[in-house]
């Protein structure tokens, strides 16, 4: 009997390893894969990709002849194996498994990770190039259809939702709708969508939905050009939003690619985007519209007041309706969120370290020279990898790979700085890796945020090229930037300079679901001695927006001369001023750790030695 594994209950479960189905029984996975609409008799335990065909579903046709939409890849681990299965016609992936992942040793968990991430990276291919093909073939199709002479009046749909024909096409009585890619001007159609006279919606099966869009108002090629785009979830909304502004406006088809979409089209245009999502009764739309503002500069949310959509407020009222929500400022619409309708149940919260550090959200780490905090950030990144790691007294909460970005270390210092923190070798045995990038290396400086006279404040073409390097490292759970000035071509005493470097990563950490933690520096107060953290939280360099946009900020700083005497002392250390460090979370919008912390540097690696000491008293 297949046993469900309800993986969002226990947050301390690696969910990148999470299996929803566990059963030692084989004829229980097929009986699984058919379930989820493959067809499937026997299965091929040779550990390749094998392509099957599968069933018709409510939003997808079955395949026909010879097609094979379905696909499994099966590692056998001897006395368990592992699968992943999965459909391209519903864009939907499962995972089966033998036996508890959570319950193998060490060594057999990083064979299991390492086969089962090739085999993911197999599936990715294979799925990109059945994109392709699909892609290939709605082009064709496309170009094959028209409007002809059918007005809306006389196509079901259109008459019902109030709208016209906007760069659409007619297909057996079927409106067409193209999806253009959203990562490049040419209009490059990668599927097709068809709407019946009922309203019912369908891709091309196996196609690509996202980052796609379709434009109203505008061609393509223009979206450069543009100051404002209004940005909807379906057609009919879309052409509402278009009728009731003359606006450019856009269609992304579901709120849930409005990330992975605006994030693409953000590098083409500069467009203030209006996020005009559904009001779903479920909370989706404006969860959504609420993770795009975080993620992307230059936009906000003008979900509507009532249930639905904008098409909805303009079959009930007008257009003068529609026109007056999307058009008039909201800056203080304190109607727009009561209490009353707020989730009794919130989600619980993820962390990346236990109290520590939030996970998913831009963190800073703020220090003086010369006291370790390099070092202090790759003992991080190492134990985030490991499947029991800490840091500085706190569990690791979310373990899996990490990056480190630095521009002040060649890969020979790297070497040598890891060495000193693991002359063992240990980390070979941990679980995930770390990734680094050393610019010294590079031969050039990478520019993440820069400001010129022809472009004026922008995010560069290096920082979008390093965000979307990231796709290619699985469970990426940090990324680590060192330090923040050698990427900002500008003046961090900006407040606009700060806010747009603050809103690039946290772009990062929503599209990549990880926490990312830039590295700062304080001025020489920090050099002094500071007995109140608060003190060392004002000691930051540069603008307040590097502070008041990050989740959390821990500042590391010097303490009393005296103190640090005692201190090395007391842990048998010669003395030396920079050898003993105060660590405190500063700034947290969480229920973070806030107490003092005391750390000692040996052989140049800080360690903690007291985890009691005092909390920040807030005025």
């Amino acid at each position: 009997m297949v046993k469900l594994v309800d993986v969002w209950e226990d947050l301390n479960q690696d969910k990148n390893f999470a299996y929803r189905s566990t059963s030692d029984s084989l004829s229980d996975l097929i009986k699984d894969m058919n379930e989820n609409g493959l067809i499937v008799s026997a299965v091929d335990m040779s550990g390749d990709m094998v392509r099957v065909p599968v069933r018709g579903r409510a939003n997808a046709r079955p395949d026909k002849g010879r097609e094979a939409s379905g696909w499994y890849a099966i590692y056998d681990h001897g006395d368990c194996f592992f699968a992943t299965y999965g459909n391209w016609r519903t864009n939907e992936t499962f995972k089966f498994s033998s036996v508890q992942f959570e319950a193998l040793s060490t060594t057999d968990q990083l064979a299991i990770r390492e086969k089962v991430e090739e085999q993911q990276r197999t599936e990715r291919e294979a799925r990109e190039r059945h994109q392709d093909e699909v892609a290939a073939v709605s082009q064709a199709q496309w170009e094959g259809l028209t409007l002809g002479d059918l007005k809306p009046e006389d196509h079901g749909y259109t008459r019902d939702k109030q709208i016209g024909f906007h760069g659409v096409k007619i297909h057996n009585g079927q409106i067409v709708v193209p999806l253009y890619s959203a990562k490049n001007l040419k209009p490059t159609i990668r599927s097709l969508q068809f709407i019946s006279t009922k309203g019912e919606k369908r891709f091309k099966s196996g196609g690509q939905t996202s980052p796609c869009y379709f434009p109203l108002g505008f061609a393509t090629h223009e979206i450069a050009y543009l100051d404002t785009i209004i940005v909807t979830e379906g057609y009919a909304t879309a052409c509402s939003c278009y009728a009731a502004t003359q606006l450019p406006t856009i269609s992304i088809f579901s709120a849930n690619n409005g990330v992975k979409a605006l994030s693409e089209l953000r590098k083409l245009t500069r467009a203030r985007f209006v996020i005009a999502f559904d009001n779903d009764e479920n909370g989706v739309g404006a969860k959504r519209a609420n993770e795009v503002i975080s993620a992307i500069n230059n936009c906000t949310s003008k979900i509507p007041r009532m249930r639905g959509d904008y098409n909805d407020l303009m079959v009930e009222h007008s257009l003068d309706a529609v026109r007056a929500a999307l058009l008039t400022p909201d800056e203080f619409d304190l109607t727009k969120r009561s209490i009353r309708n707020f989730d009794t149940k919130p989600p619980p919260r993820e962390w990346l370290v236990e109290n520590l550090f939030e996970h998913k959200k831009n963190g800073l780490l703020a220090s003086v020279g010369g006291v370790g905090k390099s070092y202090l950030m790759l003992q991080l990144c190492h134990e985030v990898t490991k499947r029991n790691g800490r840091f500085l007294g706190h569990e690791v909460k979310t373990p899996g790979n990490a990056v480190y970005l630095t521009a002040e270390d060649s890969e020979d210092e790297l070497r040598r700085r890891i060495h000193t923190l693991d002359p063992d070798n240990k980390r070979k045995d941990s679980l995930y890796d770390v990734f680094v990038l050393p610019i010294p290396d590079l031969g050039r400086p990478l520019s993440i945020v820069s400001s010129n006279s022809d472009a004026g404040l922008h995010i560069t073409k290096d920082g979008y090229d390093f965000m979307d390097s990231l796709n290619q490292i699985p469970n990426l759970s940090l990324v680590c930037i060192d330090p923040v000035q050698s990427f900002v071509t500008g003046e961090l005493n900006s407040q606009e300079v700060g806010q747009l470097y603050s809103q690039f990563c946290q772009m990062i950490a929503t599209k990549h679901d990880c926490s990312i933690i830039s590295v700062h520096h304080m001025n020489k107060t920090g050099l002094v001695g500071i007995d109140d953290p608060l003190e060392a939280r004002a000691a930051i360099r540069g603008a307040s927006a590097l502070v008041d946009a990050s989740r959390y900020v821990m500042a590391l700083f010097l303490t009393g001369e005296e103190d640090a005497r005692q201190i090395c002392l007391a842990n048998g250390l010669d003395y030396d001023r920079l050898r003993v460090i105060r660590a405190a979370v500063v700034k947290a919008n969480s229920d973070a750790d806030m107490t003092v912390k005391t750390l000692v540097r040996r052989n140049a690696v800080l360690e903690l030695i007291d985890n009691n000491s005092t909390t920040i008293k807030w005025a």
